[in-house]
């Protein structure tokens, strides 16, 4: 099982515009926290019938075109 995550928190150094632009290219028109990675990772931790799977927590960056 993976987790595959996509335009997370960005560093300090990033302007508020760039992480706009990054957001604005997900389906949710935001980037993920920290925690929205964990609790895919808690989620997969804890199933014990998921094998091979594959989770994307990008906010739907992965269907956008």
């Amino acid at each position: 099982n993976a987790v595959l995550p996509g335009p997370v928190e960005r560093p300090d150094d990033v302007t508020p515009e760039e992480r706009t632009a990054t957001g604005n290219k997900t389906l949710l028109n935001r980037v993920g926290s920290a925690e929205d990675v964990a609790r895919a990772v808690a989620y997969l931790a804890t199933e014990d019938f998921l094998t091979g799977t594959t989770i994307h927590v990008n906010g739907g960056r992965h269907l956008a075109v």
